[in-house]
């Protein structure tokens, strides 16, 4: 999971280590961090997440947060969606 600065100084997310962050955008600065939230009534505690220092979008999942948890994910094109299966 990516989240903002704004987002991890508000929830006072802790910095477990600085890490270089790649993407499509090139190189940025940032670091690990844990998250928890609730989605669709299920509690997730202590999620590993990225926290990037200049990145101002809206949080991010990862495919793998996903896999790891036992979801499906549908996407369709057609209609502009995203569902979450279990």
């Amino acid at each position: 999971m990516l989240v903002t600065k704004q987002i991890a100084n508000m929830l006072h997310l802790p910095n477990l280590g600085d890490v270089p962050l790649e993407g499509v955008g090139g190189q940025d600065e940032g670091y690990m961090s844990q998250i928890s939230f609730s989605l669709g009534g299920v509690e997730f505690d202590n999620v590993p997440c990225f926290v990037d220092n200049n990145y101002e979008g809206t949080p991010l999942f990862g495919y793998k947060f996903f896999v790891d948890n036992g979801y499906d994910l549908l996407v369709s094109q057609k209609h502009n969606t995203l569902t979450i299966l279990k």
